[in-house]
C-alpha cells in the first residue's frame, strides 16, 4: 500500500473519529495505519509530516508516536468536497480570484467550527455562544432557530445548537461570527491551541469573506492583519475594531475619524512611553523609525503623513455633515498601515 493510500485513510478515520469524540482530540496515527496492516514508524512519520505541511492535520510527534486530529481543510477533503489527496481539483472550484464558489463556507466547516467552539469540556458554554450569535440576530435582523438556553428536547447537544444557528447566517456574516467567537476569552482559556487552529484554518481558506463581512470595498486583509498586530494593545484594538463595525452598518461617520484618532493616539502612547497627545508624538515619531532600523525617508515621510492626518482629523471631527463618505475607507485603511507599521517596528530592538 502506497504513501497516497495511507493518506487517504488517515483522513478518512480522522474525519470519522472528530465526529464521534470532537476535533480537537488527538488520535494515535500508529493505530490506525495498524488497521490496514502498516507498521513502518517511518512511512507514518512521513506520510503525517507531507499532511501537516498541506494543513489537513495537525500532528504532534514524540518517542511514543505521532498523533493528529484533522483540521478544516482536511474535513472538507475526506468529505469529498476538495477532491481526492493529491489532485488539484475542487469539487465547487475556484473562481477568477481564487476564491471558492457555490455556498462559499460549506455546512462541512460550519460543522467542525461548531464542534471546537462548543466542545463539550474545552468549549464555550451554551448561555456564552447563545448571547453571542443573538446580538448577531438583532443587529443583522437575521432570527435564529436558538435565541435561548437551554435548549428544546429536541436539540441533541450544545454543538448542534451552535451550528444550526450558524447556518442561518449569510457566509460573510457566519465569517465574522466564527472569527469572532475564536477570540472569546472563555475559549482561549479553556482550549487556545484549538482556537487558534480553527481561526487560521478560517482566515486561510475564507479571508476573502472578510471584505464581505465588512459591507464597503474596505481591504479585509488589512483590517484582518492590523487586528491581529493590535492584539497586545486591547484599548487600541477595541477603539479600532468599533471604528470598523460603525463603518460597516454605515453610520456614526465622524464617529468613525475620532474612534481611529484616538485609537493612533492609544497605540502611540503605549510604544512611546508617554501620555502625549497625538500632535505632540509627531517629533517623537522620527526618532523612533530611526531608532529601529527605519530609513531617513522613511521616517520623514511617516511623520508628514501623520502630521497631514491630524489636520485633517481637526477639519473634519468637528463637523459630521462635511464628512465625506469615500474618503473614510481611505482614513481607515491609511491608520490601519500605521499602526502595523508602528508595532511591527516596536519589536525590533532601539539602536
Amino acid at each position: 500500500m502506497g504513501a497516497s493510500d495511507l493518506a487517504d485513510h488517515f483522513l478518512r478515520r480522522l474525519s470519522e473519529l472528530a465526529e464521534e469524540t470532537g476535533y480537537s482530540k488527538m488520535h494515535s496515527l500508529s493505530e490506525l495505519a495498524g488497521e490496514i496492516g502498516i507498521r513502518d514508524r517511518d512511512k507514518i512519520f512521513n506520510v503525517a509530516k507531507s499532511l501537516e505541511a498541506r494543513g489537513l492535520i495537525q500532528a504532534t510527534y514524540t518517542f511514543r508516536g505521532s498523533h493528529a486530529c484533522i483540521t478544516g481543510e482536511g474535513a472538507l477533503l475526506a468529505e469529498g468536497q476538495l477532491g481526492q489527496f493529491g489532485s488539484s481539483g475542487t469539487a465547487a472550484g475556484p473562481d477568477a480570484t481564487g476564491h471558492q464558489m457555490a455556498d462559499e463556507m460549506p455546512p462541512t466547516f460550519v460543522a467542525y467550527a461548531a464542534e471546537i467552539l462548543a466542545d463539550t469540556d474545552r468549549g464555550l458554554s451554551g448561555p456564552q455562544f447563545v448571547k453571542a450569535t443573538l446580538a448577531y440576530s438583532v443587529q443583522w435582523d437575521v432570527p435564529i432557530p436558538h435565541p435561548t438556553y437551554p435548549f428544546g428536547a429536541n436539540v441533541p447537544n450544545k454543538r448542534t445548537a451552535l451550528y444550526e444557528n450558524l447556518m442561518v447566517f449569510p457566509p460573510a456574516q457566519r465569517y465574522r461570527i466564527i472569527r469572532e467567537l475564536c477570540e472569546h476569552p472563555e475559549l482561549l482559556k479553556k482550549s487556545p491551541q484549538a482556537a487558534e487552529t480553527l481561526k487560521v484554518t478560517l482566515v486561510a481558506r475564507y479571508g476573502h469573506l472578510a471584505d464581505e463581512a465588512l459591507g464597503s470595498e474596505l481591504d479585509g486583509a488589512l483590517v484582518e492583519r492590523t487586528q491581529h498586530f493590535l492584539g497586545p494593545f486591547p484599548d487600541a484594538l477595541g477603539l479600532y475594531e468599533q471604528a470598523v463595525q460603525k463603518h460597516a452598518n454605515g453610520v456614526f461617520l465622524r464617529n468613525v475619524l475620532d474612534d481611529l484618532r484616538l485609537a493612533l493616539e492609544l497605540l502611540l502612547k503605549s510604544l512611546l512611553g508617554n501620555d502625549k497627545s497625538l500632535e505632540n508624538q509627531i517629533p517623537l515619531l522620527g526618532e523612533f523609525i530611526k531608532q529601529r532600523g527605519g530609513s531617513l525617508e522613511l521616517a520623514n515621510m511617516f511623520v508628514k503623513l501623520v502630521d497631514y492626518y491630524t489636520k485633517y482629523q481637526n477639519s473634519y471631527v468637528k463637523h459630521d455633515d462635511a464628512v465625506i463618505e469615500e474618503e473614510v475607507e481611505f482614513i481607515i485603511e491609511i491608520t490601519s498601515s500605521f499602526m502595523k507599521h508602528l508595532v511591527r517596528l516596536s519589536y525590533k530592538r532601539a539602536v
